[in-house]
C-alpha cells in the first residue's frame, strides 16, 4: 500500500500471498475492496468455505458461530443503493450470531481522510439495529477506538505501513482511544462476552476492551 502496491494486479495479490505466507497457514484470510481496486481480491485458506452470501464487490460469511460482513465503501451509500439494501437484509439474516462488519474506509474517525460523509446516515442505524458488536476499519494508517450507540467502532490501520498523525475531524472525546502505532488487533469470542487487544510490536497490550 502507500503508492508501493495498488492491490490492483493479480501479480501483486500473487506477491503477497508468499509474503504473507506464514500467517495464511495458520487461519483463513479474507479481504474488502479498497479505493484503487478494481473488484475485492478475497482468498481463504485451510479449507474455509467461499462466502454464500455476495454482492458484486461485497459479500458476509458465517464462522465458528459468529457472522462476518465485507463492505465495499468505495460505493457511496444511500438510502436505497443495492448495498445499503443488501447489509439491510444480509444482517436481518444473521439469526442473533455476533456480527462483526469490516470496512476500508471508518464510518466514524479521528482520522481526517478517508472518513464516509454518508455511511453514518445510512449505515450507523442499521448497525444499531441489528446490534453488529464492532466494526472494522483500515485506510487511516493509526488506532481509533470509539462507541457510537452501542457499535464499538475500529480503525485498525497499524499494520505495518507508514503511520499517519491522528486529526481532528471528529472531537476525539472522554472513553475514546487514538493513537498512532504500529499493532494488531486480537479478538476473542466467549459466551456472553466478546473481548479485544491492540497489541503493539513489542507485544504490549496498548487497548483492551470487551463488548
Amino acid at each position: 500500500a502507500g503508492g508501493l502496491c495498488s492491490g490492483s494486479s493479480v501479480s501483486e495479490w500473487r506477491a503477497f500471498a508468499e509474503i504473507a505466507e506464514p500467517l495464511l497457514s495458520l487461519c483463513p484470510f479474507y479481504a474488502c475492496r479498497s479505493r484503487g481496486q478494481p473488484r475485492p481480491f478475497f482468498q481463504a485458506r485451510n479449507g474455509s468455505p467461499e462466502p454464500p452470501r455476495r454482492g458484486p464487490t461485497y459479500y458476509s460469511l458465517d464462522f465458528r458461530g459468529a457472522h462476518f460482513v465485507f463492505l465495499d465503501t468505495e460505493l457511496r451509500p444511500d438510502k436505497n443503493d443495492p448495498q445499503t439494501r443488501w447489509i439491510a437484509d444480509d444482517l436481518a439474516a444473521a439469526g442473533g450470531r455476533p456480527v462483526f462488519v469490516f470496512t476500508h474506509r471508518a464510518v466514524f474517525g479521528a482520522a481526517e481522510r478517508y472518513v464516509m460523509g454518508t455511511a453514518d446516515t445510512w449505515w450507523h442505524p442499521i448497525f444499531v439495529r441489528h446490534k453488529v458488536r464492532i466494526v472494522f476499519s483500515g485506510a487511516r494508517h493509526l488506532y481509533h477506538r470509539l462507541n457510537q450507540d452501542g457499535v464499538m467502532y475500529v480503525i485498525t490501520g497499524g499494520g505495518g505501513g507508514p503511520l499517519d498523525p491522528v486529526m481532528a475531524r471528529r472531537q476525539v472525546t472522554a472513553g475514546d482511544v487514538a493513537a498512532t502505532f504500529n499493532h494488531f488487533v486480537e479478538v476473542t469470542v466467549s459466551a456472553g462476552e466478546i473481548r479485544c487487544r491492540a497489541i503493539d510490536l513489542e507485544g504490549k497490550t496498548r487497548d483492551e476492551f470487551a463488548v
